[in-house]
């Protein structure tokens, strides 16, 4: 479950912007081959945990790796001779391919509104309302329709929906930012993590090193001391043998010095 929690392709599809752009790209099944998908996999393993066909798994990777939203790594069996693919999801890309995207749709908003509230058009009541003729044109024809004469009314443009729409992905693209930062403070945090963990390591490392050397040194201290005194025990032992062998010839000589008395 912390895996699944942490996973940074998880997190991103959690977010309903991110998953309205994925299903509407890549298919109702995107989703849950994404939450699948925490760890490299073959299209084959994928299958068999999204219950779903092989074709499908591919069908929609293949469709991520078109937009680098997915990778994959081919390893040939060296005895069938058939490759299998190790598909690898990575929705790293997919928060500035969605904000640029709202963003550019909020530009062509604002120029549409701004458009029809700076550019006069004019229509036919009788002929047709949505046959606008810009101002350009209406001029030359002197403001009267080409097909029945009629007079050319200005054409009132209503900018509720372009409005509407236009605070609705506005809101939208706020709250997706906030999003974005939230994804980029997880990163770094989990980075800050693994910097930690592997400074927590490396010390760890170097205090066991730092134990294993002192306790060679001591090692080889108490080896050159053990030595010592079995030098000194032997040097005693053979002292002592030699002491023995010459004991009867001392004794020898005390009793030849004792006769001679």
């Amino acid at each position: 479950m912390a895996e699944r929690q942490t996973n940074p392709n998880v997190q991103a599809v959690s977010n309903k912007t991110v998953q309205d752009y994925l299903t509407s790209n890549f298919g109702e099944e995107s989703v849950k081959i994404i939450r699948a998908a925490t760890e490299d996999m073959t299209d084959d393993a994928l299958a068999v945990k999204c219950k779903l066909k092989v074709s499908e798994i591919r069908m929609v990777l293949n469709k991520m790796h078109s937009m680098r939203l997915a990778e994959y790594t081919r390893i040939k069996d060296k005895d069938t001779g058939w490759y299998s693919y190790i598909w690898r999801v990575n929705l790293g890309g997919i928060y500035e391919v969605l904000n640029q995207s709202m963003q550019g749709e909020i530009n062509q908003l604002n120029n549409q509104l701004e458009e029809n509230t700076t550019v006069l058009s004019y229509i036919c009541s009788k002929c047709s309302k949505s046959n606008v003729i810009d101002f350009e044109i209406a001029s030359k024809l002197a403001f009267r329709c080409p097909n029945c004469k009629r007079r050319l009314y200005e054409k009132k443009n209503s900018n509720d929906e372009i409005v509407s729409r236009l605070g609705e992905l506005k809101t939208k693209h706020t709250a997706f930012q906030g999003h974005i930062r939230k994804h980029e403070e997880m990163k770094r945090l989990e980075a800050q993590k693994r910097l930690e963990e592997m400074k927590a390591a490396k010390e760890a490392a170097m205090k066991r090193a730092a134990e294993e050397a002192e306790a060679a040194k001591l090692a080889k201290i108490a080896k050159r001391k053990a030595a010592v005194q079995a030098r000194a025990v032997a040097r005693k032992a053979l002292k002592a043998k030699l002491m023995r062998a010459k004991a009867p010839k001392m004794k020898a000589r005390a009793k030849t010095a004792k006769k001679r008395r």
